[in-house]
């Protein structure tokens, strides 16, 4: 029975992780809605050039 102990703390805490990622996803989501090239003009020279082209509104 003391073998079988460490096995269901390892499964609980597993899980409890697991429970924890998936209930944080859609927070994080949330925040990267808004591309950031669009905000900082900068940022566009590293963007390759075809995805540049299509995008940039001027």
């Amino acid at each position: 029975m003391k073998k079988f102990i460490p096995f269901v703390l390892m499964l609980t805490m597993l899980l409890a992780c697991q429970s924890i990622l998936f209930a944080a996803e859609p927070a994080t989501q949330t925040v990267e809605e808004k591309p950031i090239w669009r905000i900082d003009n900068k940022n566009i020279s590293t963007m390759p050039k075809n995805f540049r082209m299509a995008n940039d509104p001027f």
